[in-house]
C-alpha cells in the first residue's frame, strides 16, 4: 500500500533523491515503483534491505528509467554477483557511477 501511494504522488516527478532502505519492498513493491512514469529524473535511489532478489535485479537492469541514477544502493539483499553484473551491463546503466552491492 505504502508503495503504490508512493508512486501517485505528484512530487514523484521532481524527486532526485529517494532513500527506500529498511522497507521490505520485494520484487512486487520494486514492480509497483519502476511503472511509475513520473520517476524519470532519479538520481539516487538507496534499496539497501528491501528483499530483493535476482527476479528483482532483472527488473532493474531493464528498467529505463535506470538512466537518470548516479547511485545505486543494494547492499543487504541476497543478490549475487550474476546479478550486479547484469545491473551494471544495462544499457540503461548510463549514469551509474556509485554501485553498491552485496558481493
Amino acid at each position: 500500500v505504502g508503495v503504490q501511494a508512493l508512486v501517485r504522488s505528484p512530487a514523484l516527478a521532481v524527486l532526485r533523491t529517494l532513500d527506500l532502505h529498511w522497507n521490505q519492498l520485494g520484487g512486487d513493491g520494486l514492480a509497483h515503483l519502476l511503472a511509475a512514469p513520473a520517476l524519470r529524473n532519479l538520481e539516487e535511489l538507496d534499496l539497501s534491505w528491501c528483499g530483493l532478489t535476482s527476479a528483482s535485479a532483472r527488473a532493474l537492469a531493464a528498467w529505463e528509467g535506470l538512466r537518470t541514477v548516479r547511485r545505486l544502493n543494494l547492499l543487504s539483499n541476497p543478490l549475487r554477483r550474476a546479478d550486479a553484473e547484469l545491473i551494471a551491463a544495462s544499457p540503461h546503466a548510463v549514469s551509474l557511477t556509485d554501485f553498491q552491492v552485496p558481493l
